[in-house]
């Protein structure tokens, strides 16, 4: 039976980068989109590739870093966030899926405010207009 307190929230990609263990100044991994999110934490998804080597090197290579302290950065907000990674599985061959739980680091109110603040699934639409190509340019995002 699952005792989940708060519900998840699927939301539009929302990529975080570095997410850095703290006490080791280790980058587990330089990018991902977080999946889902809830005011208890993120489920975040990331590729083999963007995984630091020494993770995979370990005979048992994604239980080494449960239970420590990370922190990231949340790209679409410009946002530093830290939390204890309570879980990282492989989700398929390429894919992991890591489980950040920030209830430790912050308020109620600033989780439940920080989840209402991410954009749910569907809820960005592609804008279609000619500034929105310059800027993709300028940021150095290939315009679809």
């Amino acid at each position: 039976m699952e005792r989940r307190r708060y519900t998840r929230k699927f939301l539009d990609p929302i990529h975080v980068t570095e997410i850095k263990l703290v006490d080791r100044s280790l980058v587990v991994a330089r990018y991902g989109t977080i999946l889902n999110a809830s005011a208890t934490g993120l489920l975040i998804r990331t590729s083999r590739s963007d995984l630091h080597p020494e993770i995979l090197q370990h005979t048992r290579p994604l239980e080494t870093i449960e239970g420590e302290q990370a922190v990231m950065k949340i790209v679409e907000m410009e946002l530093e966030i830290g939390g204890r990674i309570v879980r990282i599985r492989q989700a398929e061959q390429e894919l992991f899926e890591i489980a950040i739980d920030f209830t430790e680091n912050a308020p109620t109110y600033w989780r439940e405010c920080l989840v209402e603040l991410l954009p749910s699934l569907g809820e960005i639409a592609p804008v279609d207009s000619s500034w929105a190509s310059d800027l993709q340019v300028i940021k150095g995002v290939r315009p679809l």
